[in-house]
């Protein structure tokens, strides 16, 4: 396994299945429709963010920064939920 693998496509991939983890525990702990649409636009994000690294990682196709932008967008997009949930009671 090169490094360039690892940093750029185990590494971003394991961040995105913690950002989907992290965002179903805060939508479960306050499920209200706000939360829903949030936690849908984060999974959404990293779902497609993890298969587009799969298709330039495993089936060798043109390589691009843009999952690494969404896995970025979607966590910030985490932190707002987060705050959201710590904020109210």
């Amino acid at each position: 396994m090169s490094k360039e693998f690892l940093y750029w496509g185990i590494v971003p991939a394991w961040i995105a299945v913690f950002g989907i983890a992290v965002s179903v525990s805060l939508l479960r702990k306050k499920p209200e429709f706000w939360h829903g649409g949030l936690a849908g636009a984060v999974i959404g994000g990293h779902l497609w963010a993890l298969w587009c690294l799969k298709r330039i990682f495993i089936d060798n196709t043109y390589p691009t920064y843009v999952p690494h932008v969404v896995i970025g967008t979607a966590w910030t997009l985490t932190l707002f939920q987060f705050f959201y949930t710590k904020k109210r009671p």
